[in-house]
């Protein structure tokens, strides 16, 4: 297998492109022949570009074609270390190709007729070309230029190939974050609704409690009501029973005041007639007589009336 070597012997432009040349290969992995042919030809088609050819546009000490070169740099910068622009890169490399044809010195012509020597013009050197030769070199251009074509978009392909990839990864990534999330978002409102629901559940429990004690208190106070009014009832009654005895007991001590004025009035008796011995067992009764009562007006309230027999009569 043939290797890179940095050509030796050379000076000036060509010497500085032959060195940048090598050294982009160098930037670009120092890939084997047979991988930068690959690189080179990929997308081309059936104008390829032989192995030999390409190893010469860096190890010849020679002006390489331009053609060649130029598909040359434009597949092996997009591979360099660090990045570099290929636009930038491919300007760069034509005008160090221009500098370096342009010193390339001129074959000497020998005049017939005065027999001296003369460098002829660097356009009678390319008129002297042949038909064949510039065929060639227009077939090698736009091979060149085909391939790049090629090239570029291959190049073009895989990176709306590697963008669809990476976006796809992306869609799919993110739907995955979403989905984690959303479900973390459902459990916590599960948890959340849950918690709620607990707590509905409490409080509906201690309306319930509080609604019993409302109706233990409505009970109590409707029977504190009832027995409010059984009591004022019977407080009635009480009064009422009152007030008739006290009516009752001064129509008695009227009666009684009545009987004690009829007896006062009573004239004495008249001496008895002597009727004998008389027998006190046939003859002999017991008579009660109504104790002294007071005035009705002296008369005192149960409440207010002290304890103990009545006080005499005055």
């Amino acid at each position: 297998m043939p290797s890179w070597k940095r050509p030796q012997g050379i000076k000036g432009p060509l010497a500085t492109l032959k060195d940048e040349l090598y050294q982009l290969h160098v930037d670009s992995g120092k890939l084997s022949v047979s991988n930068v042919t690959k690189e080179v030809n990929r997308g081309r088609g059936p104008d390829t570009i032989s192995r030999a050819t390409l190893h010469k546009v860096v190890t010849e000490p020679r002006l390489p074609d331009r053609a060649t070169m130029t598909a040359f740099i434009q597949a092996l910068v997009p591979l360099a270390q660090p990045p570099r622009d290929l636009g930038e890169e491919t300007g760069r490399f034509i005008q160090l190709w221009k500098k370096a044809s342009e010193d390339m010195p001129l074959p000497v012509e020998t005049c017939p007729h005065t027999n001296t020597t003369s460098m002829p013009s660097r356009s009678r050197v390319i008129r002297d070309v042949s038909p064949e030769v510039r065929v060639e070199n227009l077939e090698t251009l736009l091979r060149t230029a085909l391939g790049g074509v090629g090239t570029t978009r291959h190049r073009v392909d895989e990176a709306r190939e590697k963008a669809s990839k990476e976006g796809s990864e992306m869609i799919w990534r993110a739907r995955s974050e979403a989905e984690q999330i959303l479900r973390q978002a459902r459990e916590e409102a599960r948890q959340h609704e849950s918690k709620a629901r607990l707590a509905a559940e409490q409080r509906e429990a201690e309306i319930e409690e509080l609604r019993q004690q409302l109706r233990r208190l409505k009970s109590q106070h409707h029977t504190l009501q009832d027995t409010l009014h059984q009591l004022s009832m019977r407080k009635t009654d009480t009064e009422i029973e009152i007030s008739r005895a006290q009516r009752e007991t001064f129509d008695r001590l009227d009666e009684f005041d009545h009987d004690l004025a009829l007896i006062d009035d009573v004239p004495e008796a008249e001496p008895l007639p002597d009727l004998g011995p008389v027998s006190f067992e046939e003859t002999s009764r017991v008579v009660y007589l109504p104790s002294p009562r007071a005035h009705p007006a002296e008369i005192i309230e149960p409440a207010k009336a002290p304890s103990g027999p009545n006080p005499p009569f005055s």
